[in-house]
């Protein structure tokens, strides 16, 4: 089969005119060399063809001339532009619709990834409700479980005894253990938990005298271990309740009687002993009391979760001061010490002079509107509790307290040993609104940290107070407000501001917004004094 060849020199006419090769190459082949005005004329009619710009299988001869010579006119040239432009406009146009399917595709993506996003939180949202409620019926079920359970023993009690059946209209003496009417979530009151009630109150009633609260947990241990240790000894499980030692150490303490009831202890008819009868002797009931016992006795923190029965009633105003607006029903619902999240490092921090020119405490409050969502008071507060351990790993100086760098120096320094800082919880009937503007401090807001202060300022003592304190109080609006108490020798200014944003951080499950630095050694004053440069502020000299 003979090659097809065409004409070097109208190859290179149609190339210069700006025609790609293969087309070139194509249109003097398909137009027979005859001339450059008839390759033109093709590749307009044929300017659609799939296949133009294919390189044809043919031979280039460099010898064959064109059968007569042939101008290039400025009509073909204007015709070649067009067909230049054309095309590439073509291009353009092909490019442009091939980009508009790919947004349109990657914006059906986006939508179908967001539709998929929804549904799973709103799948998840609704097994969470889901969730909570079954706790809460669980819950409820297991109080009323306990309740009959507590009646029917009591029923029980008073026919052994052979005492009449209690009137209806009596209400139940519930002792200490009385159902508080908070907004806390409820939770299945086990014996271990009731004794640790009991344990709490006790303590919580003598605060002041360490020496006989110890006297009375040592006195419940040797009670239940004796038992423990000889169940069939009935000369253990029996107790003069007339006994003066018995009275002086546990009896005519709330909580110490409760106590031993819940360990099994009745009283006898006329109310002369304290007596557990040989079936109800309970090794593993036994064994929960004597391991409350020693958590209660080993534990420094024990009983700083004040119930509302120890709660202290609010302050009132200083002599001749009167505030503008009194909060209603201010009540304290919870206080606790809380301690850093892990063991930090046991260490002391040097504080300049600057630092130890002002060891006062200063006071910050926030406010908060109540939230749009279904987190509740108590909810948002273990969260910022929860986060505020966590914050107290990198910022352990606020878990510490101030001792004196010597025992002939008053000079302090703050001692890191994770003693923690101190949170209360309250709530008041009081609404935000009520306040009114919250832009600027008011004497009101000294109630949102008062049942922080156990002493005025002038009584502190600075070696066992802590170094933060934190109230948060529920208002009737559902608001609250986050109120603290910072000793202005580890946080002031900015610091204050930064260690609430990173503590706002850690709430949300973010990380630090700023990592702090506690160094203060280079605000250390030189020894000696070493005047480098001139300060004229302090001249003496006139022409200064």
């Amino acid at each position: 089969m003979a090659v097809p060849q065409v004409n070097k020199k109208l190859l290179d006419e149609l190339e210069a005119m700006g025609f790609p090769r293969p087309r070139a190459t194509r249109a003097l082949h398909c137009s027979g060399n005859s001339s450059l005005e008839a390759a033109i004329e093709w590749v307009i009619d044929h300017e659609n063809d799939s296949d133009i710009d294919q390189m044809p299988l043919v031979a280039v001869d460099i010898d064959l001339d064109s059968p007569q010579p042939f101008h290039i006119t400025e009509q073909m040239k204007i015709k070649a532009q067009e067909l230049r432009n054309k095309s590439h406009k073509k291009k353009e146009e092909e490019e442009k619709k091939l980009e508009r399917q790919r947004e349109k595709e990657r914006i059906r993506a986006s939508k179908d990834l967001t539709e998929a996003k929804r549904i799973l939180e709103s799948n998840e949202k609704q097994r969470y409700l889901a969730l909570k409620k079954k706790e809460k019926e669980e819950e409820k079920r297991a109080r009323e479980k306990i309740l009959k359970k507590l009646e029917h023993d009591k029923v029980e009690r008073r026919s052994r005894l052979g005492l009449p059946p209690e009137s209806p209209s009596v209400k139940p003496s519930t002792h200490l253990l009385q159902e508080k009417t908070t907004s806390l979530p409820l939770k299945s009151v086990t014996n271990a938990e009731q004794m640790r009630e009991c344990l709490r109150s006790l303590k919580c009633d003598h605060q002041n005298d360490g020496a006989r609260v110890s006297r009375a947990f040592e006195t419940l241990l040797i009670y239940v271990g004796n038992i423990a240790k000889n169940p069939d000894e009935e000369k253990f499980r029996k107790i003069r309740l007339t006994n003066p030692l018995f009275q002086d150490r546990v009896g005519n303490l709330r909580g110490g009687m409760e106590f031993l009831e819940l360990c099994g202890f009745e009283r006898t008819e006329g109310d002369e002993f304290l007596y557990l009868p040989d079936d109800k002797v309970d090794m593993e009931l036994l064994n929960t009391a004597g391991s409350e016992l020693k958590s209660a006795m080993t534990n420094p923190f024990f009983g700083l979760l004040i119930p509302l029965c120890c709660a202290p009633e609010p302050k009132e105003a200083p002599t001749g001061v009167a505030l503008m607006y009194r909060m209603e029903n201010m009540t304290l619902l919870e206080k606790v010490i809380i301690a850093p999240e892990k063991r930090t490092e046991r260490r002391q921090i040097f504080l300049s002079n600057i630092d130890l020119s002002l060891v006062v405490y200063q006071e910050s409050e926030s406010f908060f509107d109540p939230p749009t969502n279904e987190m509740t008071f108590f909810e948002a507060y273990h969260s910022f509790c929860s986060a505020l351990s966590k914050m107290l790993v990198p910022y352990d100086f606020l878990a510490g307290r101030l001792v004196p760098f010597s025992e002939e120096d008053n000079r302090f320094e703050i001692d890191c040993k994770g003693a923690g800082v101190v949170v209360v919880a309250a709530r008041t009937d009081t609404k935000l609104s009520e306040l009114g503007d919250l832009s600027s401090p008011k004497l009101e807001f000294r109630q949102l940290v008062a049942l922080l202060d156990e002493e005025g300022d002038e009584e502190r003592d600075l070696k066992d107070d802590p170094l933060l304190s934190i109230q948060f109080t529920q208002f009737g609006c559902v608001g609250f407000a986050l109120a603290s108490q910072v000793n202005h020798c580890t946080l002031y200014g900015v610091a204050v501001i930064v260690f609430e944003a990173n503590w706002a951080a850690l709430t949300r499950g973010d990380n630090l917004v700023v990592v702090r630095n506690s160094d203060r050694t280079i605000l250390r004053a030189r020894n000696p004094p070493n005047i480098i440069h001139p300060h004229y502020e302090y001249s003496k000299d006139k022409n200064y």
